[in-house]
């Protein structure tokens, strides 16, 4: 914790003046100039006095950031603590430091502030700042500065609290257009297939005892009257389409095929690659299909095939560690993860591949194309008003 006095632009302004009406009350010997001297410099010094005072007592700490998507909102909260007895604190101002590492927060987002009005003596009180998350990556925080110009916005005193932590933000999530789920999807039986669980689905799965909350349909009569007694018909449980998108990121950087004529870089070109990958299993996830990740060219193990909120957040959260100044490595066929999964893929390159073995059902798409799959701004609109009147039917 390091504390600190700053003389900033109306501290100067207010020092002037003190200083030329000092001057004007020596050189004509006027008691109301003094008077209007000594009245000012105490105001300098109260000021000074009182703000070291609040400020001995405060307090910060930053609450950890919940991951948020690039494009989104990232709210950073901060509790603010007050252990003077009998001073209470007045306008409190929170701001991030810079940090010098690569991956410091001024390369994620503009600058995080929160302003406090009031914490009265022993009191806890939260601050929020909201700030927009420009790209993907591992954020790093350190220091907070707290500062206050109370009580009459001469001097500004501060203290900086060392507070180190990392935020985590997610792969932009575009909206994707409709007919590109069903256009990858494969045929039977590799999408929907039957469940080895009993559940309320179609498919005969076995029999069981009658239950007294079972329906009449569901009696197998000839094999009851075999048995001398009443059973039942289980159904299996319905799964869901699955699919697994592969990153293809093989390639160095510098060994993209990029021109000038093009109007994009290598890295924005991996980095549309990341989005649209993040897309497409957002997309799918919301589809209710199960869905599953790998990454070439990293030491990144493959993300099983699964479903759910904790699932989605940790690919995710994979997506959104990738380091793409990192060397990159060799990495095999994806087939034997095909056969032994049962899945449709996709796999997405930065740019065009020559390696294109794969089986034909398995679906190429590119980081160039993010701009053709993008829903038009149009159908967003119509898609957030049929959401809208949805729920509006649902209140009514």
């Amino acid at each position: 914790m390091r504390r600190r006095y700053h003389l900033h632009i109306p501290g100067v302004v207010y020092c002037g003046l003190i200083l030329l009406v000092g001057l004007v009350a020596i050189r004509g010997q006027n008691n109301v100039l003094f008077l209007v001297f000594g009245i000012m410099f105490a105001a300098l010094v109260i000021s000074g006095l009182v703000s070291g005072a609040m400020m001995m007592g405060l307090r910060v700490r930053r609450l950890d950031p919940a991951p948020t998507a690039a494009g989104e909102p990232l709210l950073i909260r901060y509790e603010v603590r007050n252990i003077n007895r009998l001073v209470p604190i007045f306008n409190v101002h929170i701001e991030e430091r810079p940090v010098s590492e690569t991956n410091g927060w001024q390369h994620f987002m503009d600058l995080p502030r929160a302003w406090i009005m009031h914490v009265g003596a022993k009191e806890v009180v939260h601050g929020e700042a909201i700030v927009q998350a420009k790209k993907r990556g591992i954020v790093a925080m350190n220091h907070v500065r707290v500062w206050t110009t109370f009580p009459f916005g001469i001097i500004k005193k501060s203290v900086t609290f060392t507070l180190p932590t990392h935020v985590l933000i997610e792969p932009k999530r575009e909206p994707l257009k409709r007919e590109l789920l069903r256009s990858i999807e494969v045929p039977q039986p590799v999408g929907m297939r039957i469940s080895p669980r009993a559940g309320g689905g179609d498919d005969y799965f076995g029999l069981r005892e009658y239950r007294s909350n079972d329906s009449i349909r569901q009696i197998a009569w000839r094999r009851s009257a075999g048995l001398d007694q009443l059973v039942s018909i289980e159904r299996s449980q319905p799964s869901s389409p699955r699919l697994r998108v592969v990153l293809d990121l093989e390639k160095p950087t510098a060994s993209l095929r990029i021109s000038e004529k093009d109007g994009v870089t290598a890295r924005e070109l991996e980095e549309n690659a990341i989005t649209l990958a993040a897309s497409l299993l957002a997309m799918a996830d919301q589809a209710g299909f199960e869905v599953g990740l790998s990454v070439r060219g990293f030491d990144l193990p493959p993300i099983a095939l699964r479903r759910g909120q904790r699932h989605f957040r940790r690919i995710m959260a994979a997506l959104g560690r990738i380091d793409l100044d990192q060397p990159r490595q060799k990495h095999t066929s994806h087939r034997g993860i095909r056969e032994a999964e049962r899945t449709s893929i996709v796999v997405i390159h930065p740019d065009r591949s020559d390696d294109l073995s794969e089986r034909s059902d398995v679906v190429h798409l590119t980081g160039r194309q993010l701009e053709q799959l993008r829903l038009p701004v149009e159908e967003k609109r119509s898609a957030s008003k049929d959401v809208s009147t949805g729920r509006q039917e649902v209140a009514a």
